[in-house]
């Protein structure tokens, strides 16, 4: 079953995922569209499914508003406190403390 919006079904509880035995919640944001378009159709649902949705429903809109990818708030950052250097001695140091001396040399960290 392909999704073409794959961020809708963590919208959804897990209690709620569990009360339609898996697959539903998906089929449903594929027939509608979206978390909204379901709740925007539920007279067209059955009453089973509808009755499921409108228990859980306080809990799918916290988890909505939970998995909301928040683009409004305002970062400051300046490029030279983000980056990230390695210590090349601590790096070696420790992946042959974990017998993965191998990592280094995908790092392109020379072991000596």
């Amino acid at each position: 079953m392909k999704l073409n919006r794959p961020a809708e079904v963590v919208y959804f509880p897990l209690d709620f995922e569990k009360k339609f035995k898996g697959k539903t919640a998906m089929k449903l944001i594929q027939e509608y569209g979206s978390v909204e378009g379901i709740l925007d159709n539920l007279d067209k649902l059955t009453k089973s499914v509808r009755t499921k949705i409108e228990v859980d429903l306080e809990m799918l809109e916290l988890c909505r508003g939970l998995a909301r990818i928040r683009c409004d708030v305002e970062l400051v950052c300046h490029a030279d406190t983000c980056r990230f250097e390695l210590n090349p001695v601590q790096v070696v140091s420790k992946f042959e403390e974990l017998e993965m001396a191998s990592v280094c040399s995908w790092m392109g960290v020379a072991v000596v």
